[in-house]
């Protein structure tokens, strides 16, 4: 005969197991855990629940090709809609501190437009979007990530070709990815 101590636990590790598989059949049909906007990505699926905000965005950085150096542009949060005013404020911004290392002023100062350089670039550039939802609060799902060589070119000009490019590239995995419909 078992002893009583030893049927209780018995009894309640039963209770346990039983309610553990009562619940994952209930979580299996969508009866506790409702699967809701779903993304797909390559490490698995992502349940993020029901989806409260969405943003789309896009960061942009520039710094010389060689390794560890220091990033000149890094834009970070940008509107993939509206871009080009950011760049060309932080491209002014590098021209006016030239200008003022250099001491140039006037026809000889240098300008956004025609910033170069006689070292090769690495322009970065990453679509993405941001989500805040029920299951993961604040969830980045990257769209598209790439790097560029800028050698002897004019920034402005090949930054924003690339952005633009990139955008254009990105928009059908921004549609089939928005949950929120404006």
């Amino acid at each position: 005969m078992v002893p009583k101590q030893y049927g209780v636990a018995l009894l309640v590790s039963s209770f346990i197991l039983g309610g553990a598989v009562f619940c994952a059949a209930m979580v299996n049909k969508g009866l506790i855990f409702e699967e809701k906007h779903i993304i797909t990505t390559a490490a698995g699926s992502v349940n993020l629940g029901e989806v409260y905000s969405e943003r789309r965005g896009m960061d942009i950085t520039l710094a010389p090709a060689s390794d560890n150096a220091p990033k000149e542009i890094n834009l970070t949060n940008l509107d993939p809609k509206n871009f080009s005013d950011d760049i060309h404020n932080a491209l002014t911004n590098i021209a006016n501190r030239v200008n003022e290392q250099q001491g140039l002023s006037g026809d000889k100062a240098m300008k956004a437009g025609t910033l170069s350089s006689n070292l090769p670039f690495k322009l970065h550039v990453t679509t993405y979007i941001q989500y805040r939802s029920e299951h993961i609060p604040n969830y980045t799902l990257v769209i598209d990530e790439k790097d560029f060589l800028i050698d002897k070119e004019i920034f402005e000009r090949r930054i924003n070709t690339e952005a633009e490019k990139m955008v254009k590239e990105s928009a059908s995995a921004f549609s089939a990815n928005s949950f929120i419909k404006k």
